[in-house]
C-alpha cells in the first residue's frame, strides 16, 4: 500500500483486488463519488465499495496519546443488468460470488478483525434500465497507534 495511506483506504483497496482476482465476470468496481453517474452495459456485474468508522480510544480515559479502535462498516453494492421481473434470480449467482470471495481465507487484509457480513439488503432496481441491485454491509475493526491512521497494528 502507499506510504501514508489511510487505514479505511488500505481496507477499500484490499477489497477492491479481492473481488477483482476471484469473482469471475466482474464488470467494474468504483468508488462511492463514481456511482452517480450512467453506466455502460460492458460495466455490468457492478460493484460500489462504500466504508463509514466511528473511532474510540482502545482503553477508557483521555484519549490522548492511545491507540484507536477503528469500527468500520463497509457497504458493498452490486448491480445486475437483467430482467427486472426477475430481480432475484438476476443478481442472485453474482451475489453468491462476491459472498464467497469476500468470506473466504485469508483474511482481506493483515491486521483486520472480526471482519463479519452483517446484512443483504432487499433487492432494489432501477426497471427503466433493467437493472437489479442490492448492498452487502460488512463489519469489521481495524486497531492504529497514536495520531497514525496509515498503520494497521
Amino acid at each position: 500500500m502507499a506510504d501514508n495511506e489511510h487505514a479505511i483506504i488500505q481496507l477499500r483497496k484490499a477489497i477492491e483486488q479481492r473481488l477483482r482476482d476471484g469473482v469471475q465476470g466482474l464488470g467494474s468496481i468504483v468508488p462511492a463519488l463514481r456511482a452517480d453517474r450512467d453506466f455502460q452495459s460492458n460495466e455490468f456485474p457492478l460493484v460500489v465499495i462504500q466504508l463509514a468508522e466511528t473511532v474510540s480510544p482502545v482503553t477508557e480515559g483521555p484519549s490522548r496519546g492511545k491507540a484507536k479502535k477503528r469500527n468500520v462498516v463497509v457497504a458493498i453494492q452490486i448491480a445486475q443488468i437483467g430482467d427486472p421481473d426477475i430481480g432475484d434470480e438476476a443478481i442472485a449467482a453474482f451475489q453468491s460470488q462476491v459472498e464467497a470471495v469476500l468470506d473466504s481465507d485469508p483474511p482481506i487484509l493483515r491486521g483486520i478483525k472480526n471482519w463479519f457480513h452483517a446484512q443483504t439488503s432487499p433487492v432494489g432496481s432501477a426497471p427503466q434500465a433493467g437493472v437489479a441491485e442490492k448492498t452487502l454491509t460488512y463489519t469489521c475493526t481495524i486497531l492504529t497507534p497514536p495520531g497514525r491512521a496509515d498503520i494497521i497494528l
